[in-house]
């Protein structure tokens, strides 16, 4: 039997890994291990999370919340739910198990900008302004130009009497915003300029990714053709030894 030079062969598995590599999409890599739910169970919760965010657009808060319900039966850690469930307490008035899921959610993700602000939000409607400010600072040390965070900040700022420093928070929010004139929609030639530019850019690299296979796939038949050469001359010179 036949077997390839041992440097041909790594060079042959090297590249089959190269061309693995181009061929699998980079999130691939960095999606985290799915827990055990089974198929069924899945596309249940993702049927239960729709229902939920139909009722909840349609501000049909308490009917939200029992597919949020359905949802967290199946996963209690779906941080989803769990922070849709705790939006739509909030939007009822139940502010105090709204901060109960919040929680869930900063047990999951301690720095889940989302919650923080929920909670700090929650917190100020049951008149704890001095614990919202410091949930929205937490908020400030993540992102220090957060809007929802520096807005909210103000608002319990100015429930305390503390209304000069109400106003720097705002006045931060002024700096942060852009002028007026970019909020403007955008011409038609610039959008489909950028939507032609797109187009071209995804061309180049799609020809780059082809372009790049082709030579990996010349240099192998190149290594095979060589490898089999090889073999001829080996046979040829085993054949004359033996004369």
């Amino acid at each position: 039997m036949w077997y390839y030079p041992k440097e041909i062969r790594i060079a042959i598995f090297s590249l089959a890994i190269c061309l693995f590599l181009l061929s699998v999409p980079n999130s691939s890599f960095s999606q985290e291990p799915l827990s055990e739910i089974s198929d069924e169970d899945l596309d249940l919760l993702e049927e239960f999370f729709e229902q939920a965010q139909d009722l909840f657009d349609e501000e049909n808060y308490e009917e939200a919340i029992s597919f949020y319900d359905k949802v967290l039966e199946i996963d209690s850690e779906d941080i989803d739910a769990l922070f849709g469930k705790a939006i739509s307490l909030g939007n009822i008035g139940q502010h105090e198990e709204a901060i109960s899921f919040y929680d869930k959610v900063l047990e999951i993700d301690s720095e889940d900008i989302d919650a923080l602000n929920g909670k700090a939000l929650a917190l100020d409607n049951i008149g704890q302004h001095e614990e919202a400010i410091s949930f929205y600072d937490k908020v400030l040390e993540i992102d220090s130009e957060d809007i929802d965070a520096l807005f909210g900040r103000a608002l319990s700022l100015e429930s305390l009497g503390r209304e000069e420093e109400a106003i720097s928070n705002l006045e931060k929010i002024e700096t942060i915003l852009p002028p007026e004139d970019e909020f403007r929609v955008p011409p038609e030639e610039t959008v489909n300029q950028a939507g032609v530019e797109a187009i071209a850019e995804f061309d180049q690299t799609l020809f780059v990714i082809i372009a790049v296979v082709i030579v990996i796939l010349i240099i192998i038949i190149a290594i095979d053709f060589l490898a089999k050469r090889r073999k001829s001359v080996w046979l040829v010179e085993t054949a004359w030894s033996e004369t």
